[in-house]
């Protein structure tokens, strides 16, 4: 599963880095890996977005591609105690030897509000493995977005850890 978070830290940066850059509404970003190991984005052409993001959460179910791991990042609004914010759903799937998800939500600000752009902590929704191994699967998640150099660097310098 190290390897899926890794692919999907990597594309978790790619998608901030559209966010910061005011691309909203984002249009679901959805990577597949083959056994190969060979990456591929593949565009989800749909009227609204909405359909986009069902449709790459039905491509997650059924791997019509038949990846070894794919993820699909899409906009979603996230709650937090009160606060309700913008935020990347990242939805992780391996579909080699042990089949599993990581599901995270990615909390940011838009670039639009008074303070500017920041991240917030990742938010772990669905682990595949035990809760020990949370940390294994999120240290890989963080070494996909170091692949990702103007991602890591804008995770660096906007990181809020406040929420």
């Amino acid at each position: 599963m190290e390897k899926t978070a890794e692919l999907a830290g990597y594309w978790a940066a790619q998608a901030l880095t559209l966010a910061a850059e005011a691309h909203s509404p984002l249009i679901p970003l959805f990577a597949v890996e083959d056994k190969a190991g060979e990456c591929r984005l593949v565009q989800i052409a749909k009227d609204r977005i909405e359909e986009s993001a069902a449709e790459g959460v039905k491509w997650l179910d059924t791997n019509p591609f038949e990846a070894a791991r794919a993820v699909l990042i899409y906009e979603a609004f996230f709650t937090l105690g009160s606060d309700r914010m913008d935020a990347l759903i990242v939805d992780a799937r391996l579909y080699v030897e042990k089949p599993s998800q990581l599901k995270l939500a990615l909390p940011y600000r838009a670039p639009s509000s008074p303070q500017g752009f920041a991240i917030h902590r990742p938010k772990v929704l669905q682990v595949p493995n035990s809760p020990a191994e949370v940390q294994a699967i999120m240290g890989a998640f963080m070494r996909g977005v170091a692949r990702h150099e103007k991602g890591n660097e804008l995770w660096k310098a906007r990181m809020d850890r406040s929420k």
